[in-house]
Formats: structure tokens, sequence, C-alpha cells
């Protein structure tokens, strides 16, 4: 139990102050004066995050030290603390500035047509701002690069004002209106309209909605569609059938809903993609992204979704600076759109959202990848043929579809700069003593797979099976190949003198989420790619000191084969083929102490008096075979907390097409 603070004359509480120790500080170190009757005490080192609930008017703090995992709680000199703000909870996430558009430099506006010059300065604004844009979003994919940037962008202002319908034109010209003002439209019907468009549904009497301070009684959707009809249909029928989203969720709630065409596309010219392009436009002038889209609070949905959360911070700024200049300031209403029309669906270059987990010593970063199938057989495709297995058992119970979205969580285990063995890892082979000291750092690193089933989140860590199957060329270095492209990706390594079996790295992007302790927030921060060198292999010779080193009692022999009546059990195979349980043959040859399946490892033959569990993962002759997990470790699992909100989920999967 934490020690309490003994009551001091004129102390004041405060609710969490976020601190950071300046220097070292011991109160009982020579020559430190502590005021008589103030305890506990607790030293603090440099750097320390600590935390201040109490001050006293003697210039000292009542402060909450935490230490990988523990804490401890005493009286503490303000004047060795740098002071930050009040605990936030749950911290906001912040992207960098630095990666945004910004100062588009437009001049004011002085057209009577503000809706009109909104949209032809917003898709200028698009073109002018190209490489910003790029630079905030790194996943977009190439379909949606060439809707943005194409040569003929700047006039989708005019195209999009054209198809508006002209009372809707009439009500929005002026750039200051209520979106309810649109309710005097013509709603979808029986008849009307036939043409392909984009439409806004208005939702009221639903209660209520915050989002920060401000408070809502109307929400609003956009959307697009081809058949107006269906898709009111489809509408209506998500909401009485209790989808989870937060858009149904409303809708379900909600005593007035009416569904209003906005633009048609008639008989007009228009280019290819026109209905993104006009969707997206109305999604950007009516800021009608889902409002959790707008202050990302979870790291975990950042990581699923950071495009998502990147578009909308983009966009949503880039159309605030030209409504600036325009005029354009409809009232604010509550957004329910998740996705950014034009970037919706899995693609581009995928990024890794990461941050570090100190308790468990463990770096995990997450993206969204595509499931792929043949036939039965279930993977995500890393690049040309390379692949990671779903294992049969995860799939059947799975059941994965081709191109279906998955979550894929990488966990690096690792603390100041020492790669640590993590206790479910994917590459199996012995974790110290290998081949070369950079596939050693493969101890550290876990694939975990998770993914929402009717409601329920599951999950399963991967586990590579077959390491020594027959392959035209050599089984190992496959095995490495598809292990080091996952850790290159993650740690943005690059070698230098590489072997040719080695992959290149992906254009990947890591955003690590870095903790600002006195600001309480996390800042979104690209981690830099880095070049080292391809380190030399280990021999045979170094590694048969380090085994020897590792294992100097007498149950362990090391390279020649023992006698006979070493084993309890007579058995023909050293322990790396032992270890793997089937019928793996160990063809020992004398002439250097190895066999087929150490010499790949630049290791030799260990002979052990052990039972085949010995050699699992965390058990004492791990280091001297291929380790098993323990047989619940890759099992299916339901996640007993959601790694995120489960609507979030919903809200991508409940987008509809056509």
């Amino acid at each position: 139990m934490a020690s309490q603070a003994t009551p001091v004359s004129g102390s004041s509480e405060v609710k969490g102050l976020a601190c950071v120790a300046l220097q070292d500080w011991d109160p009982r170190a020579p020559g430190v004066q502590v005021p008589s009757g103030l305890n506990p005490t607790v030293a603090v080192r440099s750097g320390d995050y600590v935390w201040v609930y109490r001050v006293n008017n003697l210039g000292f703090g009542y402060t909450h030290v935490v230490c990988r995992g523990t804490h401890k709680r005493g009286w503490v000199p303000l004047s060795v603390l740098k002071r930050g703000v009040q605990r936030v909870d749950p911290l906001p996430i912040e992207f960098p500035s630095t990666a945004r558009p910004i100062n588009i430099m437009q001049s004011q506006s002085t057209s009577s047509n503000v809706l009109q010059e909104t949209l032809r300065r917003f898709w200028s604004a698009i073109q002018n701002q190209q490489s910003a844009i790029e630079g905030s979003i790194p996943g977009l994919t190439a379909k949606a690069k060439s809707l943005l940037f194409h040569r003929s962008a700047a006039a989708y202002g005019d195209v999009v004002y054209r198809c508006i319908l002209p009372q809707a034109r009439d009500i929005m010209a002026t750039g200051s209106f209520h979106p309810n003002d649109l309710r005097a439209l013509p709603s979808v019907s029986s008849s009307y309209p036939k043409e392909p468009g984009v439409y806004i549904i208005l939702y009221g009497d639903f209660g209520e909605r915050r989002a920060g301070p401000r408070v809502y009684t109307v929400a609003i959707y956009v959307g697009q569609t081809v058949a107006f009809q269906k898709r009111k249909t489809s509408h209506r029928m998500r909401a009485e059938n209790e989808d989870t989203s937060q858009h149904y969720r409303l809708a379900a709630r909600a005593g007035e809903t009416k569904m209003i065409p906005i633009l048609l596309q008639g008989q007009n010219a228009v280019p290819s993609g026109f209905l993104d392009i006009a969707e997206f436009s109305f999604v950007c002038l009516f800021r009608s992204w889902f409002s959790g889209l707008f202050t990302p609070v979870d790291s975990n949905a950042l990581g699923a979704y950071v495009t998502e959360f990147q578009a909308c911070s983009t966009f949503s700024q880039l159309i605030d600076q030209v409504a600036a200049n325009t005029r354009w300031a409809p009232t604010g209403i509550y957004g329910l759109n998740w996705n950014t029309p034009i970037l919706r669906n899995v693609g581009g270059n995928r990024q890794w959202t990461c941050w570090y987990h100190e308790a468990d010593d463990m770096f995990i970063y997450r993206t969204r990848w595509l499931a792929r199938r043949n036939g039965k057989i279930a993977f995500f495709r890393l690049r040309g043929e390379d692949h990671i297995h779903i294992p049969d058992h995860i799939q059947e119970v799975a059941n994965f579809q081709h191109e279906q979205p998955i979550h894929v969580v990488i966990e690096v285990r690792k603390r100041e700069g020492e790669y640590l063995v993590h206790p479910i890892r994917y590459c199996r082979l012995p974790p110290y003593i290998g081949r070369n000291p950079e596939l050693e750092k493969l101890r550290s690193l876990a694939i975990k797979v998770e993914w929402l089933d009717g409601g329920v989140w599951k999950h399963s860590y991967l586990n590579r099976t077959g390491i020594w199957a027959p392959s035209e060329s050599d089984a190992l270095l496959h095995y490495y190949r598809r292990c080091l492209f996952l850790f290159c990706d993650v740690e943005q390594i690059t070698y230098t003198n590489a072997p040719g079996w080695l992959p290149p790295r992906s254009p990947t992007q890591v955003n690590f989420l870095r903790y600002d302790h006195l600001n309480q927030k996390h800042v979104v921060e690209v981690v830099a790619p880095r070049t080292i060198p391809w380190p030399h292999d280990r021999t045979m010779q170094q590694n048969t000191q380090r085994l020897h080193q590792m294992f100097p009692g007498p149950d362990t022999v090391i390279g020649r084969r023992p006698p006979r009546g070493f084993f309890i059990k007579a058995r023909a195979k050293c322990d790396m083929c032992f270890s793997e349980f089937k019928d793996v043959v160990c063809k020992f040859d004398e002439n250097d102490n190895s066999c087929e399946h150490c010499r790949p490892l630049n290791r030799p033959c260990t002979w052990s008096r052990a039972n085949v569990e010995e050699f699992g993962q965390e058990q004492a002759l791990e280091e001297l075979g291929i380790a098993f997990n323990a047989r619940a470790a890759g099992n299916v699992h339901v996640m007993p907390v959601p790694p995120f909100d489960p609507s979030i989920e919903e809200e991508e999967h409940a987008e509809l097409e056509g």
C-alpha cells in the first residue's frame, strides 16, 4: 500500500499535475534538508515522469512516481520538477502539423456565389497541395491519386456545381445556412429520382450527441448511389436490424429521417469517377466526418484506420482554410461519415502505427491487411510470392474470405536497444546462438491476427510450421526472408552488403506515438528509415564456443555424438531434430559434428538428456532446439477487452456501395 501523506499546513489539492524531474533528488543524500514533519518523502531521478497531487506553502509537492509497473509516493521539492498540464484521460493523439497542407495562400473572395467559389478554390487547393497531401496521407491508393490529382481536377468544382439541384444551389449559395434548410428539397420516393447522384440523410429527434463542448440535435450522412430507392431501403433495413455502427444506432433512435437527393448526374458530361468526386466534395463542404475522426484518442483504432484519421485531419483543415477566404460557413452539424470518399478501402502503401508498452518491454505495431485465399489455404501477401500463412486451425475458426480486411499486430520485445525473447515468437529457431547477429534479433518478433466475428473480437498468434519442409531452394532462407520482411518494415531497416536472398524494405511508413507527458498527449512521429551494415555470419567454431559457455554441464554434449548409454532412452537424433516432433531424419556428419538442420545455422549438433517438453519456449533447453509454444498459445482466443470501440469496426462494415 502506498504511504499516506502527513497533512501539512497550507497544502492544496491539484488534479494530477504532470511533471518531469529536472535533476536527481534524494532526501537521504548528504546535505539535503527536508522540513521537519514532512513525510514521507520520495527520491526522483532526472527524467522521471511524475504526478503531483498536492502542493504546500513550503515549496513541496506530494508526488506519485511510476517505475516499471510499480509506484511510490512522497513529498518532492517543486524546484526540481518541470510542471506541465493536468492529467487528461483519454490522451488525444496529435498529427504533426508539418505534414499537413497549410498556408494555401488564397485571397479573400468577393464572389456573391459562395458555394461555387468554395468548390472552385477547394479543388484548386487540392491540385496545388498535392505533395503535402501525399505526405499527410501515405496510404493513398493509385485510384485515389488519379482522381484527386487528375490534370483536369481543378475544373471539378464547376462540374460538381452544375450538377447540384437548382433549389439546393439557391439554399447554399450564400454559404450561411443550416443543413436543416435542405429539408425543403423533395425527398427520395418510389418515382424520384431515377438518375445516379449524391444524397444527404438528415436525422432529428434522436436526443442529442456531444462532440467536445458542443451539443448537436441534428445529424447528417452523405452518400452516393446509382439507385436511390434501393439505397433508401438498405439504410432503413440496417437501422431496423439493429446494426451496431454509430450511424445506424442513431438512425434507429431518430424520430425524424429524411433522405434528400442533392446532386444528380443527369445528362451532364462528367469525368470518370464523378460520383466519388461529388460525394467527396459534399463530405468536405459539410465536414460530415464522424466526430471521433477529428480527435483520435485510441492507439489501436488509429493503427487500424490510420488513413481514415489522416484523411479527415488533412481535408477538414484544407476546407477550413478555403472557407475562411470564401465565407463558407454553414451551421455545424453532427457527422456520420466514417470513410472519406475516394479514399475508402484498404490499399496504397501500408502504414504501421506503433507505440511502446513499457510494462511488457514491447513495441506494438498495428495495421490492416487483406487476407487472401487459395482454396482452403489462407494467408496475407507480403510482396510477390512472399506471404505469411495463416495456420489451418485458425482458418477453420475464422473462415477468412478472399480480400477480407484483418488486423495484423506485430510485437517486438525490446528494452533499451536489447532484443528480448518474445514468449510467443514467430521465428521458432534457437533465440541466441544462430547464423547471424541480425537473424538472432528475430527472437523478439511475434505476429498476431485479430478480427471481429459476429460481434465478438478474437485473436491468435501465428506459428510457423514445417521449417524444414522440402523446397526447391533453401527452406531456411525462405523462412528467414519472411520474418525479415516484417522485421525490417516495422524497424525501418535497410542493410548494406546484404545477401541476395534478403528482401528489400517495402515503402511502408511507421507512425510512432510519442508520449508527451507534460502536455498530456500522444504526438505522431514518422520513424525515419535507417541503414546499417549486414554483419558477418557467425562461424561454426564461434557458435561451438558460445554453446559451451551456455551449457557447461555434463548433461549436454556439444558437437560429437555421445557414447552409448548417455541417453536413458536410446535416440539417434540430435536435439534440433529431436525437438521437431515430426519424422525429421538427423543426418549427423562426424566431419563437422553437425547435421543438415544444424549446419544452416552454423551450429554443431547438441545432445541433451532431456524430455522433448524441455525444448519449449521459455523452457530450460529452448536454445538447443526448435521451440514449440504451449498448446494454448497458438489457439484462437476470445479477447476479453476489444482492442477499440467495436462500433468503429462496424462503421467500416456499414458502408454501402452501388
